[in-house]
């Protein structure tokens, strides 16, 4: 998930469990009435550094085959939604967690 210019409060939240989704409608009706606007990036399985070599084990590949794109995500798959959010194109947006899976949270 990005979050930029979080509170502590935010991360005091989410310590406690509290979803994406919740904290953008939470930290979203707080500040509603302020002109700031709170949204969420919710991102799939993506292939970073971090974890590429898993996606080759055979663990890695019967995760993929659950993803109905058939594929991991790249992290330039994200740029469209990053780019959304941090322009004026999100200007009525509050309270919103866009996801980006590949479709994986329709199983």
């Amino acid at each position: 998930m990005l979050i930029t210019g979080a509170s502590q409060g935010l991360w005091r939240q989410f310590a406690r469990g509290l979803s994406a989704q919740g904290a953008a409608v939470v930290l979203a009706a707080r500040q509603t009435g302020q002109r700031v606007r709170v949204n969420a990036l919710a991102p799939g399985y993506i292939d970073a550094e971090m974890n590429h070599e898993f996606w080759a084990t055979p663990a890695g590949e019967k995760l993929t085959k659950r993803i109905p794109q058939r594929r991991v995500g790249a992290e330039s798959d994200l740029d469209g939604a990053i780019m959304l959010l941090a322009s004026g194109a999100s200007r009525y947006m509050t309270g919103s967690v866009v996801t980006v899976d590949g479709g994986f949270l329709l199983n």
